[in-house]
């Protein structure tokens, strides 16, 4: 009995050391609870808080280093990868240029040589210039809203929303125009003499914009495979048109100046158009995130839509003003006209047509970046 009674003392002094750690689930606090309650039999604390051996041994087993179980990057909240070089570059060359039409009132004002010449400066300038910014920020931030993003880390959230919203706001007149371009285009066989009737005019823009809609919600691979094929449709028979007007090519036609009297503004005016027909290479960059490789095809895309704008202008224009002299007649869409004297009523029809496959291609394009800048927009008002 003498030996019991110290034992006893120093086993409850143990068990009272001995504590377990309780979180209720409502409360949330903390409260001390008896060995004796709460832990199994020859179990401590540290059992309790520590994996099982087998779990740890899993876990020491397993070698960083080994690209079998490497931990992996968690990248589902990342957009596909979609693009290839070749499907930003004619979605680039869409949004810049999409056909040699638009340029004709230009040698109207400025005359064969003013026109040719500047065509070769231009680019060197300002596109080029446009291009390699585009390329060069695309790679360095290749975030999804392109110049919404740039302006962003440069100048801040008020510049960029700024910015994205007004280029917003231009698009929805910009995007309202392109049906109706497509309906000037088309030969009177298929919208009749007299034209298309106001709601016939409003049953065709609906359609076309509804169609360009559905290729875009068909995803980013749609776009850029729609713009290859447009956009090849568009370069094909102009590609016939120079072949078959090439003998015809006159120097003497190619140095006529500008016609004399031509006013300042109108001067303004022929300019603008050129700047306008060689600009939005920045438009590609609001793709930036759904590339695949962009450190690599974003610089060649950007040039060789840049290159395909420029052989897409002059080549055409070498022909048509060796073809039509009376320049004064020039107006927008005058290259059907021209085609038609080279090659027949079938090249110019289908140069008609082509006019019409030239807009929806542009639509398709701008349709596709829009979206993208609204995308980021949302981005930055959630940050906010």
């Amino acid at each position: 009995a003498g030996t019991c009674i110290p034992w006893c003392i120093h086993h409850r002094r143990v068990r009272r050391r001995h504590l377990a750690l309780e979180l209720p689930p409502r409360l949330g606090a903390c409260r001390l609870v008896g060995r004796e309650d709460r832990m199994p039999s020859g179990k401590t604390i540290l059992d309790r808080l520590m994996p099982p051996a087998d779990d740890v041994m899993k876990l020491l087993s397993r070698s960083p280093a080994s690209p079998a179980t490497a931990a992996k990057p968690d990248t589902r909240a990342a957009p596909r990868q979609l693009l290839t070089g070749v499907q930003l570059l004619f979605i680039t060359y869409a949004c810049v240029c999409g056909g040699p039409f638009g340029i004709e009132p230009v040698v109207r004002v400025m005359g064969p040589f003013v026109t040719l010449l500047l065509l070769c400066v231009i680019p060197l300038v300002w596109s080029l210039q446009e291009a390699l910014m585009t390329a060069e920020l695309s790679t360095a931030l290749p975030e999804m809203g392109g110049f919404v993003i740039w302006l962003q880390r440069g100048l801040g959230e008020t510049a960029a929303q700024q910015v994205g919203y007004w280029r917003v706001v231009s698009s929805v007149f910009d995007v309202a125009s392109y049906p109706l371009l497509m309906l000037s285009y088309l030969p009177p066989s298929y919208v009749g003499e007299d034209g298309l009737s106001l709601a016939a005019r409003w049953a065709f823009g609906t359609s076309v914009l509804f169609a360009a809609a559905a290729l875009n919600c068909h995803g980013v691979e749609m776009v850029g495979n729609t713009s290859s094929l447009l956009c090849v449709m568009v370069l094909l028979p102009f590609s016939v048109f120079f072949a078959v007007g090439l003998p015809s090519i006159s120097p003497d036609a190619l140095t006529t100046l500008p016609p004399a009297g031509t006013l300042r503004s109108e001067w303004g005016s022929g300019l603008s158009i050129l700047l306008w027909n060689l600009s939005y290479f920045d438009l590609a960059g609001t793709f930036a995130s759904e590339v695949r490789d962009p450190q690599k095809v974003f610089l060649p895309a950007m040039l060789g839509a840049l290159a395909l704008a420029l052989a897409a202008y002059i080549l055409p224009l070498l022909v048509g003003v060796s073809v039509a002299t009376d320049y004064s007649a020039w107006r927008e869409g005058y290259f059907v006209q021209i085609a038609a004297q080279v090659g027949g009523s079938w090249l110019g029809a289908w140069l008609s047509i082509t006019g019409a496959v030239c807009a929806f291609a542009i639509l398709n394009s701008i349709l596709s970046t829009n979206s993208r800048v609204l995308v980021a927009l949302a981005q930055l008002g959630g940050k906010a």
